[in-house]
């Protein structure tokens, strides 16, 4: 905390009677009543308490502009209360009272140290001296703050907002439409006072992102993902089963054994297939999603040597002697099966209902143990691995985000090639919150050394 703050803030209620003005700035800020605010923050206790009124006061102080005083507060203090400080703390308060909210993007983050950043708007990039912040951004990581200048450093002040590479262009195309407005009522060019004057903006934007989060729609190639489960009676387990080796759409993959449905002190065999587009892909394709933003890519499958086949892995097929359960990521696709299946069985298997997929666990047997930890050289084979199989993939295969075309495709075209960038942030992104995690992660620069592409 800056050594100036808590005397601005007992000058703020001591010596004003501005906290009227938070029924105006909280709805502003939380997107909330005043009343709501407060018995929200009523929930926590000192130590628990969010920095959301650490957030409002930094508003409060230095962006909200009070009719009364005919200036921002923090402005105010300086001119009025400039005895109460000494010399540098009126100079880091001037430069914050001279600072503004901005959306950032964060070029390269420095663990223990702070961030290069860069201003989605201006591109204009500065490092950033905060040491909590630089062990929480990943690259590419996009920041709402307020960033202000002090004895050749940047620091932020208030609350950071993190949001997703995939709302860059979102938040850019929102900033430059309401700066279009600004610009054309007031006759003013520049971006500073643009950002000061209409802080409430950034929270507006913020919030309509947060909106679309809520509502956000992921999608498969085959429909909007919503995972299903649909369950068919078997009259006959040894007449599905020989016919099944007849089909090329479904793939064998294990028989487990499981509690006996009628008996539970036995035991009945279950067989698992992979249901594939193979055999069918007429049909497969008259639902395929072409257009539609979000789209998961489909797994492709791969021969002995790594390559596509042009097959793809739509769901899974568990049969017993009793039940089939075929659990698919669509209602489209669940729809597509309830109608194909009993057909394809010769009537020996009929459809009994569809239910949102709640596919259990299996079942451990007695001699199972609990799997041993991966050592760190089998952790890095396993990762090259993936690796090699993703590449080979990735590649070659058409990305809905890059117009329906491979990335190899959009690399040699300049429209697409725009697209291309913000798709490897992202997949960037993605990849070192897994490293940092210490999950298993892919190295995209690989990527980006294939594609000879650099920023």
């Amino acid at each position: 905390m800056a050594t100036f703050e808590k005397k601005v803030s007992d000058i703020f209620h001591d010596q004003t009677d501005l906290m009227k003005h938070f029924h105006e700035l909280i709805p502003k800020i939380f997107n909330e009543s005043e009343r709501s605010f407060k018995k929200r923050m009523r929930r926590y206790k000192d130590d628990n308490m969010p920095a959301d009124p650490t957030l409002l006061y930094d508003i409060a102080f230095i962006d909200y502009f009070y009719e009364e005083l005919d200036d921002w507060f923090l402005s105010w203090v300086i001119d009025h209360y400039a005895h109460e400080f000494t010399t540098d703390e009126l100079e880091e308060m001037a430069s914050q009272a001279h600072s503004h909210l901005d959306f950032y993007e964060v070029i390269r983050p420095q663990p223990g140290e702070g961030s290069k950043v860069q201003s989605l708007f201006t591109e204009k990039s500065i490092f950033v001296k905060d040491i909590n912040s630089s062990y929480m951004f990943t690259k590419w990581d996009i920041f709402l703050a307020r960033c202000y200048p002090w004895k050749g450093q940047h620091y932020v002040t208030g609350l950071a907002h993190l949001f997703s590479p995939q709302n860059r262009t979102f938040i850019i195309d929102r900033l430059n439409e309401e700066f279009t407005k600004y610009r054309t009522a007031y006759g003013d060019d520049d971006y500073s006072h643009f950002a000061k004057d209409r802080w409430d903006i950034f929270f507006q934007i913020k919030h309509e992102i947060s909106k679309q989060n809520e509502n956000k729609k992921i999608y498969t190639a085959f429909g909007e993902f919503a995972p299903k489960d649909v369950i068919f009676n078997v009259n006959d387990l040894k007449s599905v089963l020989n016919k099944i080796k007849d089909l090329n759409e479904f793939e064998f993959t294990e028989q487990i054994e499981k509690r006996d449905r009628k008996n539970k002190q036995k035991y009945m065999p279950q067989f698992q297939f992979d249901w594939l587009t193979s055999g069918h892909e007429h049909e497969i394709d008259k639902m395929r999603l072409t257009n539609q933003k979000g789209i998961l890519s489909s797994i492709q499958q791969l021969d002995e040597n790594g390559h596509q086949t042009g097959i793809e892995y739509l769901g899974n097929l568990a049969v017993d002697p009793y039940l089939a359960r075929l659990t698919v990521n669509s209602l489209e696709l669940a729809e597509y099966a309830k109608a194909r299946l009993p057909q394809l069985f010769d009537n020996q298997i009929a459809f009994k209902r569809l239910i949102k997929s709640q596919t259990p666990q299996k079942e451990k047997s007695q001699s199972q143990s609990e799997p041993e930890p991966i050592d760190d050289e089998l952790k890095a084979k396993i990762q090259e691995q993936i690796e090699q199989e993703y590449m080979v993939n990735i590649l070659d295969e058409k990305i809905p985000m890059l117009n329906n075309k491979t990335p190899r495709e959009a690399r040699q075209d300049p429209d697409t090639l725009p697209l291309l960038i913000q798709w490897l942030k992202e997949f960037e992104n993605l990849e070192l919150r897994k490293k940092r995690d210490n999950a298993i992660s892919m190295d995209v620069e690989k990527l980006k050394n294939e594609l000879d592409i650099k920023f």
